[in-house]
Protein backbone atom coordinates (compact mmCIF):
# COMPACT_ATOMS: atom_id res chain seq x y z
CA UNK A 1 0.00 0.00 0.00
CA UNK A 2 1.77 3.46 -1.01
CA UNK A 3 -0.58 6.47 0.82
CA UNK A 4 0.84 10.05 1.56
CA UNK A 5 1.93 10.54 5.53
CA UNK A 6 1.75 13.62 6.92
CA UNK A 7 1.85 14.81 10.94
CA UNK A 8 -0.65 17.44 12.31
CA UNK A 9 -1.42 18.92 15.84
CA UNK A 10 -4.34 18.42 17.25
CA UNK A 11 -5.44 21.94 18.89
CA UNK A 12 -8.02 20.60 21.12
CA UNK A 13 -5.73 17.57 22.70
CA UNK A 14 -2.45 19.07 22.04
CA UNK A 15 -1.24 15.05 20.40
CA UNK A 16 0.49 14.82 17.38
CA UNK A 17 -1.74 12.97 14.26
CA UNK A 18 -0.47 11.23 12.09
CA UNK A 19 -2.54 11.10 8.78
CA UNK A 20 -2.36 8.24 5.99
CA UNK A 21 -4.14 9.48 2.78
CA UNK A 22 -4.28 6.42 0.55
CA UNK A 23 -2.70 6.92 -3.05
CA UNK A 24 -5.40 6.74 -6.00
CA UNK A 25 -5.38 4.14 -8.58
CA UNK A 26 -6.59 0.45 -8.68
CA UNK A 27 -4.43 -0.52 -5.32
CA UNK A 28 -6.09 2.05 -3.57
CA UNK A 29 -6.88 0.67 -0.03
CA UNK A 30 -9.39 2.48 2.26
CA UNK A 31 -8.02 3.24 6.10
CA UNK A 32 -10.58 3.26 8.80
CA UNK A 33 -10.81 6.88 10.31
CA UNK A 34 -9.09 5.57 13.59
CA UNK A 35 -5.64 4.20 12.62
CA UNK A 36 -3.52 4.47 15.92
CA UNK A 37 0.36 5.23 15.48
CA UNK A 38 2.73 5.71 17.89
CA UNK A 39 4.37 8.71 17.89
CA UNK A 40 6.33 10.75 19.98
CA UNK A 41 8.44 14.42 20.16
CA UNK A 42 11.66 14.06 19.53
CA UNK A 43 12.39 17.71 20.91
CA UNK A 44 10.35 20.28 22.24
CA UNK A 45 7.98 22.76 20.63
CA UNK A 46 9.58 26.33 19.60
CA UNK A 47 6.03 27.93 20.36
CA UNK A 48 2.67 28.22 19.31
CA UNK A 49 3.86 29.69 15.96
CA UNK A 50 5.97 26.93 15.41
CA UNK A 51 5.80 25.51 11.68
CA UNK A 52 4.29 22.37 12.28
CA UNK A 53 5.09 20.98 8.67
CA UNK A 54 8.85 20.33 9.92
CA UNK A 55 7.97 19.34 13.32
CA UNK A 56 9.92 16.10 13.48
CA UNK A 57 8.35 13.24 14.78
CA UNK A 58 9.60 9.69 16.29
CA UNK A 59 7.64 6.88 14.59
CA UNK A 60 8.25 3.08 14.54
CA UNK A 61 9.21 2.50 11.03
CA UNK A 62 9.65 -0.96 9.27
CA UNK A 63 12.46 -1.56 6.65
CA UNK A 64 13.61 -3.68 3.63
CA UNK A 65 17.29 -3.27 2.16
CA UNK A 66 18.99 -5.30 -0.14
CA UNK A 67 22.81 -5.21 -0.21
CA UNK A 68 25.48 -6.38 -2.47
CA UNK A 69 28.75 -7.24 -0.37
CA UNK A 70 32.07 -8.75 -1.41
CA UNK A 71 33.39 -11.29 0.70
CA UNK A 72 36.62 -12.49 0.65
CA UNK A 73 38.12 -15.79 2.43
CA UNK A 74 40.28 -18.28 2.34
CA UNK A 75 39.22 -22.25 3.21
CA UNK A 76 40.77 -25.58 2.85
CA UNK A 77 38.62 -27.83 0.50
CA UNK A 78 38.26 -30.73 -1.28
CA UNK A 79 38.22 -30.45 -5.15
CA UNK A 80 38.85 -32.93 -7.88
CA UNK A 81 41.89 -32.64 -9.67
CA UNK A 82 40.64 -31.68 -13.04
CA UNK A 83 38.82 -28.46 -11.39
CA UNK A 84 42.52 -27.39 -9.93
CA UNK A 85 44.21 -27.79 -12.85
CA UNK A 86 42.37 -23.97 -14.62
CA UNK A 87 41.69 -21.07 -12.92
CA UNK A 88 38.22 -21.12 -15.08
CA UNK A 89 37.87 -24.99 -13.72
CA UNK A 90 38.03 -23.87 -10.57
CA UNK A 91 35.51 -21.18 -10.86
CA UNK A 92 33.09 -23.00 -12.66
CA UNK A 93 33.07 -26.21 -10.18
CA UNK A 94 33.03 -23.97 -7.41
CA UNK A 95 30.18 -21.95 -8.41
CA UNK A 96 28.17 -25.16 -9.17
CA UNK A 97 28.69 -26.81 -5.68
CA UNK A 98 28.15 -24.09 -3.34
CA UNK A 99 27.78 -26.47 -0.64
CA UNK A 100 31.58 -27.04 -0.65
CA UNK A 101 32.47 -23.56 0.52
CA UNK A 102 29.25 -21.83 1.59
CA UNK A 103 29.67 -23.17 5.39
CA UNK A 104 33.33 -21.45 5.38
CA UNK A 105 31.53 -18.30 4.72
CA UNK A 106 31.56 -16.11 7.77
CA UNK A 107 29.31 -12.81 7.13
CA UNK A 108 30.49 -11.50 10.31
CA UNK A 109 34.36 -11.72 9.64
CA UNK A 110 34.97 -11.97 6.24
CA UNK A 111 32.75 -9.05 4.67
CA UNK A 112 35.03 -6.81 2.81
CA UNK A 113 32.84 -4.05 1.50
CA UNK A 114 29.22 -2.98 0.83
CA UNK A 115 29.25 -2.56 -3.49
CA UNK A 116 25.39 -1.39 -3.81
CA UNK A 117 22.82 -0.54 -1.03
CA UNK A 118 19.59 -0.14 -2.05
CA UNK A 119 16.39 0.38 0.16
CA UNK A 120 13.26 -1.52 -1.23
CA UNK A 121 10.40 -1.28 0.92
CA UNK A 122 9.33 1.12 4.07
CA UNK A 123 6.46 1.29 5.84
CA UNK A 124 4.79 2.58 9.01
CA UNK A 125 4.52 0.02 11.74
CA UNK A 126 0.99 0.97 13.14
CA UNK A 127 -0.32 0.14 16.37
CA UNK A 128 -2.37 -2.93 17.30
Amino acid sequence: MKAEVHAQRASTSGCTLLCLAPAGGPDAVQLSLTVLVNVSRSQPEAGPDADQDDEDVTVSVALAVTEEVTYEFEAELELPARAVADPEALRDCLAENEEVWLDHLNPLTHCVSVDERSLDNAGLVLAA
